[in-house]
């Protein structure tokens, strides 16, 4: 939900054009802007490893691992569209009650 309302707010269409598209034939994103080369990314702090979520994931990996993983996966993304900008934010969902972190521009690592 909160992905959804970010995209929105970013002027993002809700239809399958533009929302939860596959890039790179294997990549799901979470906005997909082709007029003006963007790709969307909301990425839960737990799931994707953010530093200042306390404890593990339920996938057994550590926040290390789950940053790097994240990391490698924008890294394929900005691999595989090279003239495209990828802007991420942080949702911390229930840890700090729909906090969004500022928009950031990956430039090849993550930001907390």
């Amino acid at each position: 939900m909160a992905a959804k309302i970010w995209l929105t707010s970013m002027g993002l269409p809700d239809d399958t054009r533009h929302r939860e598209v596959t890039v790179a034939g294997r990549y799901k994103v979470d906005g997909y802007d082709p007029e003006h080369k963007i790709v969307y990314e909301f990425l839960g702090a737990l799931w994707h490893g953010h530093p200042s979520v306390p404890h593990r994931h339920p996938n057994k990996r550590t926040h290390a691992e789950n940053w790097s993983a994240t990391e490698q996966r924008l890294l394929a993304i900005r691999d595989a569209l090279p003239d495209w900008e990828i802007r991420y934010v942080w949702g911390f969902g229930a840890v700090r009650k729909g906090a969004v972190s500022p928009i950031h521009v990956f430039d090849g690592k993550l930001k907390a």
